[in-house]
C-alpha cells in the first residue's frame, strides 16, 4: 500500500544512476536527504491514523506486555515508514503501511490497512464482537492517500532543492 512521490523526470534517474559512478558518496548523501525529507509527511500520516474515529476509547501507544499486541490505530502508525528506490521505472519515494509490519504488532489480517484506506472494492466485514452469526460492515476512512496529496507539491519542489544542491556540490569538486 504505497503512495508515491513520484519526480516522473527519466533525468533523475539518470542524474541518480551517474551518481553512482561519479561520487558514490554524494548518492548516499542525496538518497538519505531524500528520505529525511519524507519524515515530517510520515509524521502527519501517522497523527492522522492515531487520530482516526474510534468506539473503543484511547489509542494505546505501546504495548503492555511482552507479546501482547497494539490497538488498531496504534498498529497502522506503527507499521507506516518511507522507502526511496532510485533505479528501475523510476525514481520513487514510497510511504506506506507496511503489512507485514501491521501484522507482527498487531496480530490482524494484513489487508486491514487497505479496507481502511478503502482501495477494497467489497466492504470491510467482521462479525460484531466475534459473533459469527452477527455481522457488520464497516466504512472506510482514508488517511494515507489525503495527507500524501496535500503535501506532493512542497514535497515536489524539497527534492528539486537537493538535487540541485548536489549540482552545486559536483560543481565545486570538479573546480
Amino acid at each position: 500500500m504505497a503512495d508515491t512521490f513520484k519526480v516522473d523526470n527519466k533525468e533523475l534517474v539518470a542524474f541518480y544512476k551517474a551518481l553512482a559512478q561519479f561520487d558514490p558518496e554524494l548518492k548516499k548523501a542525496l538518497r538519505k536527504r531524500l528520505i529525511e525529507l519524507a519524515k515530517p509527511v510520515v509524521a502527519e500520516v501517522k497523527a492522522a491514523e492515531l487520530g482516526l474515529p474510534s468506539k473503543g476509547g484511547e489509542v494505546l501507544q505501546t504495548r503492555k506486555k511482552k507479546g501482547a499486541t497494539l490497538g488498531f490505530r496504534a498498529s497502522l502508525a506503527a507499521a507506516t515508514k518511507s522507502d526511496f528506490n532510485g533505479t528501475g521505472r523510476g525514481a520513487a519515494l514510497h510511504v506506506r503501511v507496511s503489512t507485514s509490519r501491521f501484522l507482527a504488532v498487531s496480530g490482524r489480517p494484513r489487508t486491514l490497512p487497505y479496507y481502511m484506506e478503502g482501495r477494497r472494492k467489497r466492504p470491510w466485514r467482521h462479525p460484531v464482537f466475534g459473533n459469527k452469526d452477527n455481522w457488520t460492515s464497516q466504512k472506510s476512512k482514508p488517511f494515507l492517500g489525503e495527507v500524501v496529496s496535500r503535501n506532493k507539491p512542497a514535497f515536489a519542489l524539497a527534492v528539486e532543492n537537493s538535487v540541485n544542491d548536489v549540482v552545486k556540490e559536483i560543481q565545486h569538486k570538479i573546480k
